[in-house]
């Protein structure tokens, strides 16, 4: 009976999810409906791990709940809060009768020392919390295993919203390299960066720095900041794949370093 009993859990556990980076995460796929001629998400699947970084009452930069402590954001975004990384919190997009606390603080934040500040090479920041906003293993984000450009169907979530209003999010198209480059004309984009266009133009601009580009319930991509919204021009997008490394290593790095106060760390 024992062995039945063990057989049954190992099996719930690979039917709800999968370890990636030590940490077991859910594989809930992400749906949209159409409403006035642009999508938005359905449910509370996408919602499960979207986070907003927010300064006081304003939105400051979207983010990604990777594990317990850890979640993931632009560092282009972050760094303009550099020095005030106490007066930020991070809460869920949406509200959860499930999740324990509201929102938590930031402990600290892991950069690459190949990134610089204004440019987009390796514009990723992994942020340690200071307490868990969900305890439970699961409605973790997982990383995608492929570039963005061979991904079919890719959406971008637009996290800045009101307190009353729904996710959105929107089909992009990746765009190739020179067309890109030929788009964006003297801006530099770095060697992690894509960009990509809306499928169909909806009202507003969802590029907000930090937000995730998804494939089914994997985050593929992080908008970068930039002058898409303002200029129509396509969106930038750090490709999750090509930071793998680097988000497992400061993931790695922030289990064994403690830090008793608000801190900034290239590693």
């Amino acid at each position: 009976m024992h062995f039945l009993r063990g057989r049954l859990l190992i099996l719930s556990i690979l039917l709800t999810g999968v370890r990636d980076g030590g940490f077991l995460v859910s594989k809930h796929s992400v749906r949209t409906i159409y409403n006035n001629g642009f999508q938005m998400t359905e449910g509370g699947n996408v919602e499960s791990w979207i986070l907003r970084i927010m300064n006081g009452g304003t939105f400051a930069c979207g983010a990604s709940y990777y594990s317990p402590r850890i979640a993931l954001t632009s560092a282009n975004c972050i760094h303009a809060y550099r020095h005030r990384l106490a007066e930020l919190s991070l809460k869920f997009s949406s509200t959860n009768e499930e999740d324990p606390v509201d929102e938590v603080r930031i402990l600290a934040v892991y950069v690459s020392k190949d990134w610089r500040w204004t440019e987009n090479y390796m514009d990723i920041a992994v942020v340690k919390l200071s307490h868990h906003l969900r305890e439970h293993f699961k409605n973790f984000v997982q990383l995608c295993r492929r570039p963005l450009n061979s991904h079919h169907r890719l959406m971008v979530v637009g996290c800045d919203i009101g307190p009353d209003e729904d996710l959105r999010s929107e089909q992009i198209e990746i765009l190739g390299r020179m067309e890109c480059e030929d788009r964006y004309g003297n801006f530099v984009l770095g060697e992690t960066l894509a960009c990509a266009k809306e499928l169909i133009r909806s009202p507003g601009c969802l590029f907000d720095a930090g937000c995730p580009v998804t494939s089914d319930s994997q985050l593929c991509g992080i908008v970068a900041p930039g002058p898409a919204c303002k200029s129509r021009l396509p969106g930038l997008f750090t490709d999750v794949y090509e930071v793998r490394r680097f988000i497992f290593k400061a993931v790695h790095m922030g289990k064994f370093r403690t830090a008793k106060v608000e801190s900034w760390f290239s590693i």
